[in-house]
C-alpha cells in the first residue's frame, strides 16, 4: 500500500515559491529597500535633522547678535545725551533752571515717582507756570532742543483768570536717566591652605622698677 503524503506547510510553500524568478526578484527588492532604509536612509535623516537644527539656532543667533549690533549703535547716537550721574533731585534741579533761564513764574510743582524704561529710569515733574506767552514758548522750545532728552507731555496753556495779559502753563516734563550698577562690597581674601597664621603681637614685659636702697639707720648721737 502507498504511504498518504504529507501535505508541505507554509514555509515549504514559500521555498518553492522563490525558486521562482517573478517571486525571486520581488523578494530581493524588499530585502534591499529594507536594508537601504534602515542602513542608509534613516541615520542620514537623522543627521539631516540635526544639521537642520543646528542651521536653525545658528540662524537665531546670527539675528540675535545683528539685533544686538543695531540697539548698540542706536544707544551709542544718544548716549552722550545722558548726564554721567543722575537722580530725581538731580533732573529736578535741571528742569527749575530751565525754568529760570525762561523767567517764568514757578506756580506749583510735582515730582512723580521714576519709571523703568529698560535699562534706564524716566523722572516726571508736573509744573504749572506763569508768565508771558513768549517766554512760555522760550521754555518748551529749551526742552525740545536741549542736549539733555527731555519731552513735553500734557501740555495746557491760558490766560489767568486774575490778569489777561498773563499766561498759565500746565505740563508735565519728562527725561531719560541713566542707572548706575550698585557696587558690591569686595569680600576679604582668604589665606591659602598651609600658610602659617600670624601671631598676635606679644605685649611688652613691663621693666622691673629699681629697688631704692634703704637709707642707713642714724648714727646715736654722742653724750
Amino acid at each position: 500500500m502507498d504511504s498518504p503524503r504529507k501535505k508541505p506547510d507554509l514555509k515549504t510553500k514559500l521555498l518553492d515559491r522563490l525558486h521562482e524568478p517573478i517571486p525571486l526578484r520581488l523578494a530581493l527588492g524588499l530585502a534591499l529597500l529594507g536594508s537601504w532604509y534602515y542602513l542608509g536612509y534613516s541615520p542620514m535623516n537623522a543627521r539631516i535633522v540635526a544639521t537642520e537644527a543646528r542651521l536653525e539656532l545658528d540662524r537665531k543667533r546670527l539675528a540675535l547678535g545683528t539685533e544686538v549690533e543695531a540697539l548698540r549703535r542706536e544707544e551709542a547716537g544718544f548716549v552722550d545725551r545722558l548726564p554721567p550721574r543722575s537722580d530725581p533731585n538731580e533732573f529736578l534741579q535741571y528742569v527749575l533752571g530751565g525754568v529760570r533761564s525762561a523767567a517764568l513764574k514757578l506756580v506749583s510743582l510735582s515730582p512723580e515717582k521714576p519709571k523703568d524704561a529698560g535699562p534706564f529710569e524716566v523722572a516726571s515733574v508736573k509744573l504749572e507756570l506763569q508768565g508771558d506767552f513768549r517766554d512760555i514758548q522760550a521754555f518748551l522750545r529749551w526742552v525740545e532742543t536741549d542736549h539733555r532728552l527731555l519731552r513735553v507731555d500734557g501740555l495746557t496753556v491760558g490766560p489767568d483768570a486774575k490778569d489777561p495779559e498773563t499766561m498759565m502753563a500746565q505740563l508735565v516734563v519728562l527725561g531719560l536717566m541713566g542707572v548706575e550698577a550698585p557696587t558690591r562690597a569686595v569680600p576679604p581674601r582668604k589665606p591659602p591652605r598651609g600658610a602659617a597664621k600670624a601671631e598676635p603681637p606679644k605685649k611688652p614685659a613691663a621693666k622691673a622698677s629699681p629697688s631704692r636702697k634703704s637709707a642707713p639707720d642714724p648714727k646715736p648721737a654722742r653724750p
